[in-house]
């Protein structure tokens, strides 16, 4: 027998890592559903009565027919009336009944499918971690590739391991493989907008559906004890249309012109009137994929402009971005990225044109004869007008000379609007299912601890019946009260002119600290707007240059989540990045109500600290008496004239994003780059436990915002001491104005974000003009520049292969290229490998797996 090689080991031992984790990470989103509601609510399409007959006395009329009716018409699988759990059986005989019973469903549908074999080659799928073995496939008209058998062979030592070791307790992991695939194939090929599978543990048969807004598993039902139900869950698959399977009709592989070239996609953007526009993927610019599957699943690419689906011929060698993204289908119509940034540029407008009709109604009371068009038409004049206008408004009133011009700068001429990116196209696509009526919350559905068999009964009779324990029962009632969190979800799509590259992926410190400077900038726009971007982070933060000698320019991307500062945000959801999300917004807990007394007969009070005596202002004493003494603040904390005491906001309100949080996303930007990304060991180790990708971990980042950076100061390569010195003041102006406008009931004016912003803008300014060896710091990088990208590695799409071999199927659209079935056998079972081509059209395939007596089927795609 051949050694397994010590790549498959690595992958083998990486995937155990892997799956258990994913497990974790998906389980919030997951929910159980009965079969009969499941088939309705969740099924690809509806199978009616009388097709279910016509295909149940088609079986019963075959000459060699898969199923019988007994005298008292019952009706029972002939080869399979009982689970064969003889082990002793060959893996090639325990499929041929399922393989029958599959032949003849879809037969009753006229297909006319071939059934190859091979002699258990292995082949790889081109996904990382994955390997196939192949035994045999269906063929219905022309195939377009090499045959599986002609791929390299390699037995492995892995099915002998597995004749001893497997039992029951591989239900878990048979389950952690369902999810780990489809999370797989969902994340590696844009084509696919949901997908389904199917499980079969025993007797027992599930059905899984994967999708952008939530999961769901049905419960089991025995396949062979009712043999009506499984045909019509075949013929559910067997009937639906690749749409309905979740193939998205409007993305297009194009193979490559020449061997060893990468593969790429186009897409298709409708719009008005019919009118189709292709663009052909050049490069992903998208990072690694997110382990839940559901979600925005953003993905964004290099494209260019081509006539046609076969992207052969461009309409101009102009480069531009392609984001497709999935977003909250709650409020129809879906309020996209585009629409938001259409709001901002709208309110920004009439900030402006509100502005300068008051400033020049004041100059033409002063001289009634001035024309309001002679004043409009002297840039002078208007340049003098935009300056009134701006210290004239109370949210800038606290700004310096300085960040005033800049700002004026940027409000004259709609200049601001270059700080965005420019919008080309924009389309809604299709919508992801809502959660049914029946389905409940599964929150256990994956586990990552060993479960013996009796745990492993325990759980499928669970799943059967939809029990649960007293405890998870009451867990799932409160989640039920959120399941409008699990919003569906439609698929937009949108082109930018601008390829851009993310703050995380610039050169040099200097680089990330210009760029920021100008983010600052962008914020105090959408202050102007009253606009919240709420989603500041090292990626949405993007910076573009036309040529490599010119300075970066920021470009604020990804508005999806931005909303007006007074508009509510949904309760209990947190939006943000785990990295860079404000701790308010992460604990959902106001900084202030950690400086309530927890010591009631301590007299020390705020009221104490600030003068204030119940006989003199018995309404500030009465609420300030309650707050402990604040020591750490600056002398320049006192009582304001005009508290409004009855907008405090009590503990346990919900924190909603205002101006201040996204100035804070800005700060963990900077030590997230000054500490993680210059290659100092000390100082990322000193900062690993603030940067974790779990919102729930904010304990760290709040004891580091409350209280002082000196540990991350102390860390910080020597050239970087001048942006520790200051990065301490800032945080300390952070907490002190989070504190002290919630406690003088300031929130929701949006004039008290004015001092927080100023001295953001003037700290960043004196970081810059400072200057030093810093600037010249070399980021660590999590990709490399667009300058260095060549055209010969302009994709992350791979080929389909087979062993060795390269499927060329140039002149053809491979989104119609196979309908598979795949059965993976470890344990004493062989595999087999069902490969369908059906009229060339691209179909999913039926993965299952051979675990002693249990198989595990999955409609998936090819994988890319």
């Amino acid at each position: 027998m051949p050694r397994r090689s010590e790549i498959l080991d690595e992958v083998d031992a990486k995937k155990k890592l892997f799956l258990p984790s994913l497990g974790l990470q998906n389980n919030a989103y997951m929910f159980l559903c009965p079969i009969g509601p499941f088939l309705d609510h969740y099924g690809p399409c509806q199978v009616g009565g009388a097709e279910l007959d016509a295909s149940i006395n088609h079986l019963l009329l075959e000459d060699k027919s898969v199923l019988m009716r007994d005298e008292h018409g019952y009706h029972s699988w002939t080869d399979f009336q009982v689970f064969p759990t003889n082990r002793g059986i060959p893996g090639s005989k325990m499929f041929e009944p399922l393989k029958r019973i599959i032949e003849s469903v879809m037969a009753t549908q006229r297909n006319t499918l071939r059934l190859g074999h091979a002699l258990k080659p292995q082949t790889t799928s081109g996904l990382p971690a994955s390997t196939h073995i192949i035994d045999a496939w269906f063929i219905e008209g022309v195939n377009m590739g090499p045959s599986p058998q002609n791929a390299k062979i390699d037995t492995g030592e892995d099915i002998e391991r597995y004749k001893t070791k497997l039992s029951r307790r591989t239900l878990n992991r048979s389950h952690l493989q369902v999810l780990g695939a489809c999370h797989e194939i969902l994340s590696q090929d844009p084509r696919r907008m949901w997908i389904y599978s199917l499980t079969f543990e025993n007797s027992l048969v599930s059905i899984w559906y994967f999708s952008r807004s939530h999961s769901v598993k049905s419960v089991a039902f025995d396949w062979i004890q009712e043999p009506a139900l499984f045909t019509r869950v075949l013929l559910v698959f067997a009937k639906a249309s690749q749409i309905q399977l979740g193939v998205d009709p409007t993305v297009h592989l194009v193979p490559p012109r020449k061997y060893g070239v990468a593969w790429s996609y186009v897409y298709e953007v409708p719009g008005k009137e019919n009118e189709v526009r292709f663009f052909k993927t050049l490069r992903s610019l998208t990072s690694e994929p997110s382990a839940c599957v559901a979600g925005r699943t953003t993905r964004v690419w290099e494209v260019t402009q081509v006539t046609s689906t076969d992207g052969r011929t461009e309409v101009s060698d102009k480069k531009v971005v392609l984001k497709d993204v999935w977003l909250d289908a709650t409020n129809e119509p879906v309020r996209t990225e585009a629409d938001n940034m259409d709001a901002i540029f709208k309110a920004v407008d009439e900030f402006v044109e509100a502005g300068l009709k008051r400033e020049i109604n004041a100059e033409i009371r002063k001289s009634p004869k001035i024309l309001r068009e002679a004043l409009l038409s002297d840039p002078k004049t208007v340049e003098r007008l935009m300056t009134q206008l701006i210290d004239h408004e109370k949210r800038f009133d606290t700004f310096d000379d300085a960040t005033k011009k800049r700002l004026r700068e940027n409000l004259t001429d709609k200049k601001y609007r270059s700080m965005f990116l420019t919008k080309r196209h924009a389309w809604r696509g299709v919508r992801c299912k809502d959660v049914g009526t029946d389905a409940k919350p599964f929150s256990r559905m994956f586990s990552s601890w060993p479960c013996g068999s009796d745990a492993v009964d325990a759980f499928l009779e669970e799943e059967r019946w939809g029990k649960g324990t007293a405890e998870s029962q009451h867990e799932e009632e409160q989640t039920v009260k959120h399941v409008n969190l699990f919003a569906p979800r439609r698929q937009c799509r949108f082109v930018y002119e601008e390829v851009c590259t993310t703050l995380q992926n610039l050169d040099t410190v200097g680089d990330a600290v210009d760029v920021l400077c100008q983010t600052i900038d962008v914020l105090h726009v959408l202050l102007a707007a009253g606009w919240v971007h709420r989603d500041i982070s090292s990626n949405n933060v993007m910076a573009h240059r036309p040529a490599r000698d010119r300075p970066w320019t920021v470009k604020l991307a990804d508005l999806e989540f931005s909303q007006l500062m007074t508009e509510k945000a949904l309760s209990g959801s947190r939006i943000g990045t785990p990295f860079f999300m404000p701790v308010e917004i992460s604990s959902q807990l106001h900084l202030f109500t950690f400086c309530l007394r927890r010591h009631p007969l301590k007299s020390s009070t705020l009221a104490d600290e600030l003068g204030v005596k119940k006989e003199d202002d018995p309404e500030a004493y009465k609420h300030l008496s309650c707050i402990s003494p604040l020591h750490l603040f600056s002398p320049k904390v006192k009582l304001p004239p005009n508290p409004l005491w009855c907008q405090i906001p009590q503990p346990t309100d919900f924190v909603n994003h205002n101006f201040q949080h996204d100035l804070e996303s800005i700060w963990w930007i900077l030590v997230w780059v000054i500490t993680c990304r210059v290659g100092c060991e000390k100082s990322a180790n000193a900062a690993e436990k603030y940067f974790k990708d779990d919102m729930n971990d904010f304990g760290a980042r709040l004891n580091l915002l409350m209280t002082t950076t000196s540990a991350i100061g102390g860390a910080l390569h020597e050239d970087l001491g001048i942006l520790g010195s200051l990065m301490d003041p800032l945080r300390r102006e952070l907490r002190e104005d989070y504190i002290t406008r919630s406690i003088f009931g300031y929130i929701s004016i949006p004039e008290s974000f004015s001092s927080i912003h100023a001295t953001f803008a003037t700290t960043f300014r004196e970081i810059q003009t400072r200057g030093g060896p810093w600037r010249s710091m070399r980021l660590q990088r999590d990709q490399p520049s667009p300058e260095e990208r060549t055209e010969a590695a302009q994709s992350t799409v791979r080929a389909i292969t087979t062993g060795q071999h390269w499927h060329n199927l140039s002149g053809s659209d491979t989104r119609t290229a196979h309908k598979q079935l795949r059965i993976d056998g470890i344990g004493k079972y062989s595999s087999t490998f069902l490969h369908f081509d059906q009229n060339r059209r691209l179909f999913d395939f039926l993965l299952a797996r051979f675990l002693f007596d249990t198989i595990t089927l999955h409609w998936l795609i090819p994988p890319i």
